[in-house]
């Protein structure tokens, strides 16, 4: 297993529209194009949890301070506008849930589809059994693209058209800053379990990103989690922190006291991160703004005596925005409805499935609907119990020809050799007349 696939195994990250994805780490880069924050980002060294992508310039050696009982910075350090945002030295541990994503009224054009970009971090108390000390990807949408571990202290691209875009300098850059955020990180883990009276295997993790939705609205995320669990939530609407318990209610006064940190944050989810999604929008478009229709199939199992369930599977699809359900005698079925999530393949495409339980006491026709990227498909279920009766029966006896002719052919061929000599004709198993 992977150390990607080992964050998501630990925590996953909250699903925001389909399934989740982990983070990564940055250093210093000259802010995107759009981006507004640049000047004052010298001020800010790296250090506990801070979030600022553009331009990127940190010192690598990381300064702590304890803000309550924590020393935190939820941005991105000294650093002006950083990819994955990064530390500071004034703001406090935080996650925020999909409730509390309200989309903000810019409107941004370009780019079809929702797409999102999210840094993941992962610290674990004691290392082992294939698991780093401190992990740290970033994926826009479900494509990883970035990814750094305490084994090889390396910030690495995990996209072909990461590599190609970013120049060496970029990488180098973000792997000083991600070395001290590594260290940050422990601490802040520390003072965890310390705090919690915890020894023993702990996580912690912490999830920034924004997205991008398909009516150019957009959404900014930062939290934090302690062993699974949401420890603190950022909401940028009202510049404050949501503490889930009593030790995250000490860090969450902490970072409130600093009003600078929180609009630093604020202004990192809604311009910079935003600013950094467009740039790598780009430089993917050709895996990301692709367009690859779901294949769709319908088939039925009695789950209990007497109770059939009508599944329908899309599969294959990109991107992920997707809408299928079951409808009866042209309504749609709200109740009695089950939804499996949309989830990624591990091929770049996603798939997903709807399930119904079939009435076996009416003649109602069944059929399901998916629409995907503009196209709407209709697949027929079956009308009722009595035809998925006949069906059954069908099938039945198509299975039991087909044994019946394997046997034939099998008697055929194990017949004595001695007769093909006697009839030309049969070779090959076959009676050519007429010649």
């Amino acid at each position: 297993m992977g150390t990607a696939d080992q964050i998501q195994t630990l925590k996953p990250a909250p699903r925001l529209y389909p399934p989740p994805t982990p983070p990564g780490a940055s250093g210093r880069l000259a802010p995107p194009p759009g981006s507004s924050a640049s000047a004052n980002h010298e001020r800010h060294p790296p250090h506990h949890f801070r979030t600022r992508p553009h331009v990127i310039t940190a010192d690598p050696a990381p300064r702590c301070r304890v803000l309550g009982t924590l020393s935190h910075d939820p941005g991105g350090g000294a650093l002006g506008a950083v990819e994955e945002g990064g530390y500071s030295l004034h703001s406090p541990l935080r996650i925020q849930g999909p409730e509390l994503l309200v989309p903000t009224r810019e409107r941004h054009s370009g780019v079809l589809g929702t797409h999102s970009l999210r840094y993941f971090r992962l610290g674990v108390s004691e290392p082992g059994y294939g698991i780093p000390e401190f992990i740290s990807a970033g994926y826009v949408d479900s494509h990883p693209i970035t990814m750094y571990n305490s084994v090889s202290q390396l910030k690495e691209p995990r996209a072909p058209w990461m590599a190609e875009n970013l120049e060496p300098d970029h990488w180098e850059r973000y792997t000083q800053l991600l070395r001290g955020w590594q260290q940050a990180f422990k601490v802040e883990l520390k003072q965890l379990q310390h705090h919690y009276n915890h020894s023993g295997f702990n996580t912690y993790q912490r999830m920034i990103g924004c997205e991008l939705l398909d009516d150019g609205s957009t959404t900014g995320f930062l939290q934090y989690a302690y062993d699974g669990q949401d420890f603190i939530i950022f909401n940028k609407d009202t510049l404050s922190w949501i503490a889930m318990d009593n030790v995250a209610n000490i860090i969450r006064r902490a970072w409130e006291a600093n009003r600078h940190e929180l609009q630093y944050q604020k202004n990192w989810l809604e311009e910079e991160c935003i600013a950094w999604l467009k740039r790598f929008l780009e430089y993917g478009k050709d895996t990301l703004q692709r367009t690859e229709p779901p294949k769709v199939r319908v088939n039925y199992k009695e789950t209990f005596p007497g109770i059939t369930t009508l599944y329908c599977r899309a599969h294959g699809f990109y991107p992920p925005e997707i809408s299928i359900n079951w409808m009866k005698n042209g309504e749609e079925i709200v109740q009695d409805t089950n939804y499996g999530g949309i989830l990624p393949s591990g091929d770049g495409t996603y798939q997903t499935w709807v399930s119904v339980e079939l009435d076996s006491q009416n003649g109602d026709i069944y059929s399901c609907h998916v629409e995907h990227g503009g196209v709407h498909m209709v697949l027929p279920g079956f009308q009722d119990s009595e035809t998925m009766l006949l069906v059954m029966k069908a099938v039945g006896f198509i299975v039991l020809a087909i044994a019946l002719a394997g046997v034939g052919i099998l008697a055929w061929r194990r017949r004595p050799r001695g007769i093909e000599s006697a009839f030309p004709a049969l070779r090959g198993g076959f009676l050519i007349t007429g010649q």
